[in-house]
């Protein structure tokens, strides 16, 4: 008999010996030192530039001319910065950052332009004599009220940016040590690569021709190809993600045969978004873990696009003899998106239904560390 084509080539497997560094409270304690430090900045900041514009362009009595200059200067700071947290909320992604730059720059010398006509007028009512024509008064207004503007522009934006590159090197030292962990462990429990692949390629050898049991082994590896080429990345596309599904349940219909029905319903344009790798099988294996499963009664598993979210569904049928879990898969996905998208993942437990809605990731989402 000649031997079969091997499966699967053992490729070296290598764990990265990346140093367990917990994220201390102290530096996440510094991330959010501006958010509780900011009101002081707004009130001082405000006091300074109201001050400096009144000393270099005070006119009249000093008092009039002082109060006037701060309610200018307050007009322009608040309103920059009520424009500034606007568009960060319209457009949080990094992606975003240039169009956010350009609706920023625009609507912030907008606002400045529009709030020069109020500065000019209340100059005008309160220190008529003091001021030249109309139109030149104007332009004067203006050019003042650019002061606050750009300061406020360059305070906000550069605070802004440092913060969300710390955050960013933060998450990444996170997910780099969650996962260091998670191989570990893995490694722990794991069969050698070499053994396992050795194994299948015999056991294919020995099947020799018989097509269900080479292409449940062909099956079998493509599973074990994925989990060992994709256990370093941060995420995969959902491409990806359901080929793995499919050879998956494949593996799992053998068993259970008409028992178990997954529909597959994501449309061709999530495809290329990205979740973290395994995500979506660990949820069709919480499925078939904790639910009972017969051609009478047979357990239905559900995927679906919704609103930005990957949504995996299953009625709900408990097993006699519950399976041992403890829920540190859902609530370590859980983390990982937190981390990877800024939301949550989406729990939804009733009597009849189980749903997990996963969110989708953009398509430049981090792929490895």
């Amino acid at each position: 008999m000649e031997a079969a084509a091997p499966l699967l080539s053992a490729g070296p497997s290598t764990l990265t010996g990346a140093p367990h560094h917990r994220i201390s409270p102290q530096i996440l304690l510094r991330l959010d030192r501006w958010e509780l430090s900011e009101p002081r900045v707004r009130l001082g900041g405000t006091w300074a530039v109201a001050v400096a514009i009144w000393l270099a362009d005070g006119r009249g009595p000093w008092w009039l001319s002082l109060l006037l200059s701060l309610v200018c200067t307050t007009i322009c700071w608040e309103g920059n910065r009520g424009i500034l947290f606007a568009l960060r909320r319209r457009f949080p992604d990094f992606e975003s950052t240039t169009r956010r730059l350009s609706w920023q720059v625009g609507a912030c010398l907008l606002y400045t332009a529009t709030a020069a006509v109020l500065f000019a007028g209340l100059h005008y009512v309160f220190e008529p004599a003091f001021l030249p024509p109309v139109l030149e008064g104007y332009w004067h207004c203006l050019l003042l009220a650019l002061i606050p503007t750009a300061i406020v522009m360059a305070i906000y934006e550069s605070t802004y940016f440092f913060g969300e590159w710390k955050r960013y090197y933060l998450r990444a030292a996170w997910l780099e040590t969650e996962r260091a962990e998670s191989q570990l462990a893995a490694l722990k429990q794991q069969v050698d690569p070499h053994f396992l692949f050795n194994t299948l390629n015999t056991l294919a050898a020995l099947v020799g021709d018989n097509p269900p049991a080479q292409a449940y082994l062909d099956e079998l590896a493509n599973v074990y190809r994925y989990v060992l080429t994709r256990r370093d990345q941060t995420t995969v596309t959902i491409a990806e993600e359901m080929a793995f599904v499919e050879s998956y349940v494949y593996l799992n219909r053998i068993r259970y045969e008409h028992a178990v029905e997954v529909d597959n319903h994501l449309p061709a344009e999530v495809l290329q978004r990205r979740v973290p790798p395994l995500a979506i099988q660990m949820l069709v294996e919480n499925a078939l873990k904790h639910n009972a499963a017969s051609p009478q009664r047979p357990l239905r598993i559900e995927l679906r696009a919704e609103e930005g979210y990957v949504s995996v569904t299953n009625n709900v049928q408990p097993k006699t003899k519950l399976a041992r879990g403890e829920g540190v898969g859902l609530r370590n996905l859980q983390q990982q998106f937190q981390l990877l998208a800024g939301r949550e993942m989406l729990i939804q437990s009733g009597p009849a239904q189980f749903a997990v809605k996963l969110p989708l990731l953009n398509p430049h989402a981090s792929r490895t560390n």
